[in-house]
Order: structure tokens, then C-alpha cells, then sequence
């Protein structure tokens, strides 16, 4: 796991030392032990000293409205896109299995999010008639 996309690492080990990662990093880490949850590799919470850096890797990184579809006489659906959400499409190419798995639902989620929050998404029968075929999707209080 990466804190983000800084790339300075845990430059300093005064408390709470400077801002930006290194805060980030020891907050993690100080979170990670009162969890009692293991840091299994302390060079992995950066992304300094990487090969290829992020702007280097091409792939999609959230799940987001398919603005490609949304004209059609048919329900609206959200497609992996370029750019971060808060809803997170993992890539078959790099991610494992565990984390794959999370797509279907994460998909299912955007699609919910669309037909629940249309203003949000400036969506209206006029510009994007998929929304009125409804979908049927019951998610929980978790967004199971």
C-alpha cells in the first residue's frame, strides 16, 4: 500500500515531523499499531524509490458514470476511467484476485450512485435518456 503520490517517503523521525507524506506515513503507522494490524514492508508505504513512477503505469483507476452510453434507450452504467474516484476499479493487469473481485459490485455501486443522486451527476431524461430505464439494484447500508 501506498500513502499517495508524493513520493518523499518518512523523510524526518521528529514527531510529527514535516507535513505532507511524512505525516501521512507516521499516521499510518500509528494507526496500524493501536489496530495491532502488521506494516509487512515499511518501503512500500512510498512510492519513493520506485521504478516506474505512477505517471508511467497506464490504467484506469475508478469506476465512473459511462458518459459514452448515456444517450441510449437503455439502462445507464458506469465504465472504468483514466482518472481517481471514490469508487476504485482494479486493474486485472495489476491488481490480485482479491481485489478484482471487488469490481462487480464497485460497478454496481456507481450505478446505484447515478440514479440516486441524478442532480449531482447533472443528469436529466433530456440529456441522458438511459435514465429513465430503471435498474434494479438494493445495496445495504454497507454498499453491499
Amino acid at each position: 500500500m501506498i500513502i499517495n503520490n508524493e513520493c518523499h517517503g518518512e523523510i524526518s523521525n521528529a514527531e510529527p515531523g514535516p507535513p505532507g507524506e511524512n505525516r501521512r506515513i507516521k499516521a499510518f503507522k500509528f494507526f496500524a499499531q493501536k489496530l495491532k494490524a502488521p506494516v509487512e514492508n515499511e518501503r512500500l508505504l512510498s512510492c519513493k524509490g520506485m521504478l516506474e513512477n505512477f505517471d508511467i503505469i497506464q490504467h484506469k483507476y475508478s469506476w465512473q458514470p459511462d458518459w459514452s452510453t448515456m444517450w441510449r434507450s437503455q439502462p445507464c452504467d458506469c465504465s472504468p476511467a483514466p482518472y481517481p474516484g471514490a469508487l476504485p476499479y482494479f486493474d486485472p493487469k495489476i491488481y490480485p484476485e482479491r481485489f478484482i473481485k471487488e469490481n462487480d459490485r464497485n460497478r454496481l455501486r456507481c450505478v446505484f450512485g447515478l440514479y440516486a443522486n441524478q442532480k449531482l451527476f447533472k443528469i436529466t431524461r433530456d440529456n441522458s435518456p438511459c435514465i429513465g430505464h430503471r435498474v434494479r439494484i438494493k445495496l445495504n447500508k454497507d454498499g453491499i
